[in-house]
């Protein structure tokens, strides 16, 4: 009776050992020769969201795909022949695959669209990049902007009098993409102007410009990590938010009217917690009633004042030359169109809200944030075996030290050094 627990830790080592081996053994990628050469997206979206896709496969090689991605209703055709999600397929050279299918767009004036295009083969995701990637939605009529999307297009077309947005990549993975407007017919311009020297005191200038009719019941939000700021002034503005995890700093300004033509400053001032640290501006709101629309994206700085999400790609020349430039003069962090996605080449869990309301501001926080530290792209071809072997390694040194530990534990309990 006195060796139950350690036999009792032994066997949930070997379960907890069991448990992670079948985890390693079921992150793996597609090793075949099948590769996604081209795909190309076009959508109208009026009421509903018309969406044909067209895929071109190459290798050599009896492949199963797997399109879960897209609604059931979807209509799949090969050579005019029509299939199921799932099938098995024989891919001889280049074979050309089209998906169609319908799907709504949201209630409200506050509309989203998300296009996934991966596809699983094996039941497995397909780490080779594509050839050729083009995506075009054009937009319904009235719609001359977006209020965000997870990846800023390449282009703006204009068909028939409405916009048609397009991004077109080569040598690129298989981008999931969303995309958020709304329908209101006003025509506001949104600014957020941050000192390149963030010092203990400095003040943040916002901008807006009505460049249509007159709009009423305005309001700027903008929230702040809370160890980072203080507030200074106006007071009366700002508000600590505490509620379990959801702990920020949120400044609110309302405002009654903004009259056509018009342009209104509204600043705030605050003081610098972490001197030496980087700093972060979360994305700043605007709000017509109790719909987005504007957003100016999240950044952060140095504080020297260097905002460190222009530097990715730069070598340290370049950045330093930045961080020189950046000394002259006031950084302004002009209105963007990047969704609330991140989404990364891989589809990340940050799609917006499929009922079609707006997020919450603590919702758009967590979006922009999940987006910008969880981007990742699929493996390299040829990495998905050093993965397995890493993990199955990983799993291997965990097991001894976990048993070493149990062996320690029995023997010490037999020596009367441990009571239970």
């Amino acid at each position: 009776m006195k060796n139950k627990k350690p036999i009792s830790i032994i066997f949930l080592i070997f379960l907890l050992n069991f448990i992670v081996i079948n985890t390693a053994a079921a992150i793996s990628f597609y090793d075949g020769n099948v590769i996604i050469k081209s795909f190309k997206a076009d959508v109208n979206i009026e009421n509903n969201a018309n969406v044909i896709l067209n895929y071109t496969l190459s290798g050599n090689e009896v492949v199963n795909l797997n399109f879960d991605s897209v609604p059931d209703s979807a209509v799949i055709k090969i050579n005019n022949r029509t299939y199921g999600r799932s099938f098995d397929l024989n891919v001889e050279g280049d074979v050309s695959v089209a998906v169609a299918y319908n799907v709504g767009v949201g209630g409200g004036v506050q509309k989203q669209f998300a296009l996934n295009p991966n596809v699983l083969f094996n039941n497995m995701a397909n780490p080779n990049r594509i050839d050729n990637y083009l995506v075009r939605i054009k937009m319904p009529s009235g719609v001359n902007e977006l209020l965000s999307s997870s990846e800023k297009a390449a282009r703006i077309e204009q068909e028939n009098g409405r916009n048609v947005y397009v991004w077109e990549k080569t040598n690129a993975y298989a981008s999931s993409l969303s995309i958020n407007w709304h329908e209101l017919d006003i025509k506001l311009e949104l600014e957020r102007i941050i000192p390149n020297e963030i010092t203990d005191e400095f003040t943040v200038k916002n901008i807006i410009r009505n460049n249509g009719g007159s709009v009423s019941n305005v309001k700027l939000i903008q929230t702040f990590l809370e160890t980072d700021f203080d507030p200074v002034s106006p007071l009366g503005e700002f508000e600590r938010i505490q509620a379990g995890n959801d702990r920020r700093l949120e400044w609110k300004k309302e405002i009654s009217g903004i009259p056509s033509g018009s342009v209104q400053e509204f600043s705030y001032t605050l003081k610098l917690l972490n001197r030496g640290e980087n700093v972060v501006f979360r994305p700043l709101m605007l709000y017509v009633g109790d719909t987005a629309v504007k957003i100016v994206d999240r950044v952060e700085f140095t504080t020297a004042g260097v905002d460190l999400s222009q530097n990715l790609g730069l070598s340290d020349e370049e950045i330093a030359k930045k961080q020189l430039d950046a000394l002259s003069g006031e950084q302004t962090v002009a209105e963007v169109e990047k969704a609330p996605p991140a989404i990364s080449d891989n589809e990340l869990s940050t799609k917006a809200p499929e009922d079609g309301t707006v997020p919450t501001t603590a919702q758009e926080e967590e979006i922009k944030e999940e987006k910008s530290s969880q981007q990742e792209k699929p493996s390299k071809p040829g990495e998905p075996a050093k993965k397995k072997v890493i993990l199955y390694w990983t799993a291997a040194i965990i097991l001894i030290l976990l048993l070493a530990i149990a062996v320690l534990f029995f023997l010490a309990r037999k020596k009367g050094e441990v009571r239970y």
